[in-house]
């Protein structure tokens, strides 16, 4: 529950409220849902976060299954000029890729909400 202010008499009335109990104006609810837009919005940069980790968390479960064959797949390339395991390149691609994209996600989570701190408190910047 926030406290806004009227807009008609500038007193301060809960987002709750269907009128303000000094005028009688009716509160719209268009405050009533940029409250919830706000809430969804900061829930935006922690949700990027927490993708990024488990993206990183998926990409190390894969990479350390693949571990031993990759070392040996990668021991023949250099020995023969051939790869043992030609699916083990395209994985370790993927791979490579999934954990570019979950460093992005944390980065873009993390301006995110930096962002909107500095929006809801301008008296810390």
């Amino acid at each position: 529950m926030a406290i806004i202010q009227c807009p008609e008499c500038g007193k301060d009335v809960s987002d709750k409220a269907k009128s303000c109990p000094n005028c009688g104006c009716p509160i719209n609810e268009d405050v009533q849902n940029t409250n919830d837009n706000d809430s969804s919005k900061r829930k935006t940069g922690s949700t990027l976060i927490i993708l990024g980790i488990l993206c990183w968390i998926g990409c190390f479960v894969v990479s350390m299954s693949t571990a031993e064959k990759s070392l040996a797949d990668r021991t023949n390339y250099l020995m023969s000029g051939y790869h043992m395991y030609p699916e083990l390149a395209i994985i370790d691609a993927l791979v490579s890729i999934a954990g570019w994209v979950g460093l992005i996600m944390v980065v873009v989570g993390i301006v995110i909400r930096i962002v909107r701190r500095k929006k809801e408190h301008p008296e810390n910047v």
